[in-house]
């Protein structure tokens, strides 16, 4: 009978894990994660800021959040996104952001058939600035 039990709570713990994904708005913002603040001189001047996977092997898929957050005194609103190379892309949500308000963004790197050192760029571009915040994504690749 206990081996019953157990076998069904772990079955029961198994089947809990795989819920439903959270919504971005629902993943905890971490104490360590990476924050791009936004401020209109800011902007203005050019943000850019360097997204390290670290060593990945030839064939992952790797992902890496980080955070947007309005310092502005207006609404934020994301338009979009230019990318030097099709094994990046940028999942963001382009809803405005308010002013003193964060949003998660997600930048995903496919590594198939690539190796070696690589530096890609992913621009995104804001409503109303000129330039875009600018992110160099770097990974090693073995």
């Amino acid at each position: 009978m206990l081996r019953q039990i157990t076998i069904l709570v772990s079955v029961l713990l198994l089947v809990s894990c795989g819920g439903e994904k959270k919504a971005p708005e629902q993943i905890a913002k971490s104490e360590n994660a990476l924050t791009i603040r936004l401020c209109d001189s800011l902007i203005e001047r050019g943000i850019s800021d360097t997204l390290r996977f670290g060593h990945l092997h030839s064939g992952e898929i790797a992902h890496l959040d980080f955070w947007i957050e309005n310092r502005t005194p207006k609404p934020v609103v994301p338009l979009m996104v230019k990318r030097t190379c099709g094994c990046t892309d940028l999942e963001y949500d382009q809803k405005p952001i308010a002013p003193d308000e964060e949003r998660r963004c997600r930048i995903i790197f496919d590594s198939r058939g690539i190796y070696g050192w690589q530096l890609k760029l992913i621009d995104l571009k804001l409503a109303g600035y000129e330039r875009p915040v600018r992110l160099f994504i770097e990974a090693e690749v073995d």
